[in-house]
């Protein structure tokens, strides 16, 4: 009989092998344009928690009652303002033995785990090292200026129209959207604005924005791509170029109406 390690394997393999194809629906959320948390089949989990765990333990942990789908003491040991962050101490274990640090027990206190006579590195060795604790916590709608909140609406529009309406096409619009509005600098927001309207359709879907790695302008890779030797296809190109006059517009006219509401007050 197979154990949930044994499985966690073989399914991280596959993954990483790229046998399974399939792109889990995340829900993601921002702040300063960096990923803060996600959202998966309604939990929230910390950004840097490994997706392909919180995908796993959902789909196999039930019969153990492993992670924190399963398991009342994960959720209520391992997390934080209503945010996963680590594994319970029953759990830990379970995770390819420590992968996600030694677990919490139920007074939120992380476990001291030796193994051959090495100590298990804590969780804020591992994949909470470079989170700062300020950040972590369910998301909250930035406050926007007004122009701001109505160049934002305006772009909201303008992409159900180019993109679609189903379910799907605007969850992809609302994730773009909260990436956009995440910044703290209002004109690192007008530059994500101008450029939106500029992404095919087949970049809209399924996106951690704070990962993207390439420009939305151009369609060309920023960083080397080992794996898809990825860039834009002609047809992508060509709607760039159809949209980028037509979005630059937008905010034009977004930017000089706003201006008249100003002069009027």
């Amino acid at each position: 009989m197979m154990r949930f390690n044994d499985i966690a394997s073989f399914y991280i393999n596959e993954r990483m092998c790229g046998l399974d194809k399939s792109i889990p629906e995340f829900n993601y959320y921002y702040k300063n344009g960096l990923i803060q948390s996600y959202k998966y089949k309604g939990m929230f989990y910390t950004g840097t928690w490994l997706e392909y765990w919180a995908k796993f333990q959902y789909e196999h942990g039930e019969k153990l009652g492993t992670g924190p789908a399963h398991c009342r003491m994960c959720c209520l040991a391992g997390s934080k303002g209503g945010v996963m962050i680590a594994p319970c101490i029953d759990c830990a274990p379970r995770y390819n033995d420590y992968e996600l640090g030694p677990g919490f027990d139920k007074l939120k206190q992380e476990a001291s785990v030796i193994i051959d006579g090495k100590p298990v590195p804590s969780v804020y060795e591992l994949h909470m090292k470079y989170v700062d604790p300020s950040t972590i916590g369910r998301p909250v709608e930035p406050e926007l200026d007004e122009s701001l909140v109505l160049e934002c609406n305006e772009l909201q529009y303008q992409l159900v129209e180019k993109h679609g309406k189903s379910v799907d096409e605007q969850e992809a619009i609302k994730g773009l959207m909260r990436f956009i509005k995440s910044f703290e600098n209002p004109e690192e927001i007008r530059k994500k604005l101008v450029g939106a309207l500029l992404i095919p359709d087949s970049k809209m879907y399924n996106q951690n924005w704070a990962g993207t790695d390439w420009d939305w302008f151009t369609g060309e890779i920023n960083q080397y791509d080992e794996i898809n030797h990825a860039t834009f296809t002609e047809e992508e190109r060509e709607s760039i170029r159809v949209y980028k006059a037509r979005v630059l517009e937008v905010v034009a006219e977004s930017k000089l109406s706003s201006n008249v509401n100003n002069v009027d007050k």
